[in-house]
């Protein structure tokens, strides 16, 4: 990444630099990434320090939240611009009627521990066999979730699905009775 910057900047390029997650809080419950990733570990550090040299060396740094526009603001000083992520109007459908008894969750999400999709899949065995819950995404910590589902017999109740196209993902959000966002 670095001589790519460098390169547009001899070329009189201007650099950018897009911030969606604070590398240094990473985690994951995956061994032997577990051993490597978070704030104290080796991982965590290297990840933080690469993440801090970027944003130092590009010219603009846009971010998606007010948060991390103040973590980069206040590590590294320098100005930052929000750009929120656009949900486009395709994700806007009217649900269709359905004569089910089972409510439809859907979760599209990466699979960070950070996510707390655990709970999530931990809340499940709670609920009587009128719920179902369809996990859309990957990530570091997808072995240890589907683990998780085997290990509390939901396996009838959760449906993992790997990540799709964007372009999919409106008619899941249609076919779903509740959304939730992690």
């Amino acid at each position: 990444a670095s001589q790519i910057i460098d390169f547009a900047k001899q070329q009189n390029i201007p650099t950018i630099f897009h911030m969606h997650t604070d590398l240094s809080t990473q985690t994951t419950k995956r061994f032997p990434l577990s051993l490597l990733l978070g704030k104290q570990k080796l991982g965590g550090k290297l990840l933080s320090w690469w993440q801090y040299r970027i944003c130092k060396q590009v010219d603009y740094i846009t971010v998606s939240s007010k948060q991390y526009r103040k973590i980069i603001f206040d590590t590294i000083h320098k100005k930052a611009y929000v750009l929120r992520l656009p949900i486009q109007n395709i994700f806007y459908r009217k649900h269709a009627v359905q004569n089910t008894q089972i409510t439809n969750l859907l979760i599209v999400s990466r699979i960070v521990e950070s996510k707390n999709i655990a709970v999530l899949i931990e809340m499940m065995q709670y609920l009587d066999d009128s719920f179902h819950l369809t996990l859309v995404g990957d990530g570091p910590d997808k072995g240890f979730i589907t683990d998780l589902i085997t290990k509390l017999k939901l396996q009838s109740k959760i449906t993992c699905v790997n990540w799709m196209e964007l372009s999919k993902v409106p008619d899941m959000m249609a076919s779903a009775d509740i959304f939730l966002s992690a």
